[in-house]
């Protein structure tokens, strides 16, 4: 082979590598993330004079390829949406799921932090900070008492959905129900979590 023909060679087998490192590059993934809170309600969240307040706080990511962000943020807000649903029906084991914390080597992934700090009441535990909400704040005196619990999304384009006709919606966030028919037995509950 002459030394023209071997550079050429040589120049095509560099020119191939740098097309296909360009290409992953091109298709490679990327993460973004959108922010979720988990709030209890006393009615209907959209009712004038409704009590509230904040149980969870919930970062999410989202992995996707690089030319899809919105698919990025619509996987983040899907994992905030299903830890705040999967933390409710687990309510009763006091243990946060899995869905709610981030496992190694997973690419979307939700990360709940309950809010407040209430050293009478078992970490980690959403139950008990609901029972303190509703049977402490909402109302001192009646049992059983309804309560509606919601989770806000809230980011860029792609976290945010549009609501349904008909849906009321705040600006700023896409609000998913995760129980509009909690009702708390606070008799039994008072002694123990309203300190």
């Amino acid at each position: 082979m002459s030394a023209g023909s071997r550079s050429l060679l040589i120049a095509m087998m560099l020119a191939t590598g740098l097309m296909t490192k360009n290409l992953r590059e091109a298709h490679a993934d990327i993460s973004r993330g959108c922010a979720g809170q988990m709030w209890i309600f006393d009615r209907a969240r959209d009712s004038s004079n409704v009590q509230k307040e904040l149980l969870a706080s919930i970062e999410g990511r989202g992995s996707c390829n690089r030319t899809e962000k919105r698919k990025c943020r619509k996987r983040a807000a899907d994992a905030i949406i299903r830890c705040a649903r999967e933390m409710w029906a687990t309510r009763n084991t006091g243990v946060m799921p899995a869905s709610c914390f981030q496992q190694q080597g997973q690419s979307n992934f939700a990360r709940a932090t309950l809010e407040g700090i209430f050293p009478f009441l078992p970490s980690g535990h959403v139950l008990d900070r609901s029972r303190r909400a509703v049977c402490c704040k909402f109302n001192s005196v009646a049992s059983p008492v309804p309560a509606q619990l919601w989770v806000v999304v809230i980011g860029e384009t792609g976290c945010i959905s549009k609501p349904k006709a008909g849906q009321f919606q705040e600006q700023g966030g896409s609000w998913h129900s995760v129980d509009e028919n909690a009702s708390f037995n606070c008799v039994a509950q008072r002694a123990r979590v309203c300190r």
